[in-house]
């Protein structure tokens, strides 16, 4: 009989165990983000920072989870979240077809455009717009937007563009500065950073090339709804309007 009780006990504890370490488990939100990107996402003190992070926080707090950020390259992220070592991700991500294959997207919650990064030294050759790229060896981040947006336009006028691509922006930017490349093309919050810390260049703004960032995670994920849930509600109570005031000092 003793033995009966004691293995009851010991199997109770086993239970209560396993419950407890699914809780714990449960309870944290696993996020993949390149810190590559500011202001929306970079690293300060050690520490991840900017808009999207920002965002990202308060949607793990109301979700009553504890955010967990895993820094990666861009490229990595997608595997990521397929082979469910994130959840989410967060990078100022653009919707695009190829994309949609594979992941849930969440509502907009920033709109932006893209611009064209040149080298001051180059200004008399740099084309003004999309359209007018030619032969111009072009900067990309592998996995951005821009990959999806120069691939989709390629298909679509049966054009070759000339494509470099880098792991990271720091590495595009230092290629453009070295001459190594003739324009980067990236998200205008991006670019403003990167030519107040390089005065050799300087940006055009694609004004008809407006794009939106949303937050990336696995197809069919049951997070998909309360995340949407919630940055709607950050919209309503102006939570999101006074994060682009404190990233970038106005409302966009």
């Amino acid at each position: 009989m003793k033995k009966i009780y004691l293995y009851i006990a010991l199997l109770s504890y086993i239970i209560v165990s396993n419950n407890l370490l699914s809780k714990n488990k449960e309870s944290i939100l696993t996020i993949s983000t390149s810190t590559d990107y500011p202001p929306f996402v970079f690293m300060k003190n050690n520490e991840h920072v900017g808009f999207d992070i920002d965002i990202i926080k308060i949607i793990a707090e109301r979700l009553h989870m504890k955010p967990e950020i895993i820094d990666m390259e861009l490229q990595t992220i997608f595997p990521s979240l397929l082979s469910n070592k994130t959840q989410v991700a967060i990078s100022c991500f653009m919707k695009t077809k190829e994309r949609e294959r594979n992941f849930d997207f969440s509502n907009e919650y920033f709109y932006t455009s893209k611009s064209i990064i040149y080298n001051i030294k180059n200004n008399n050759k740099i084309p003004n717009s999309i359209e007018a790229i030619d032969k111009e060896k072009i900067g990309i981040t592998i996995g951005s937007s821009e990959e999806s947006l120069f691939k989709e336009l390629m298909s679509k006028n049966n054009k070759n563009y000339n494509i470099i691509l880098f792991n990271t922006q720091n590495q595009e930017i230092e290629a453009l500065k070295n001459n190594s490349i003739d324009i980067i093309v990236m998200q205008k919050e991006n670019a403003e950073i990167f030519i107040r810390k390089n005065k050799s260049l300087k940006y055009i703004e694609i004004n008809d090339l407006r794009t939106s960032c949303r937050i990336l995670l696995k197809k069919n994920s049951p997070l998909t709804s309360k995340v949407n849930e919630i940055l709607y509600n950050l919209q309503e109570d102006g939570t999101i309007k006074e994060l682009k005031e404190k990233w970038f000092g106005k409302e966009q």
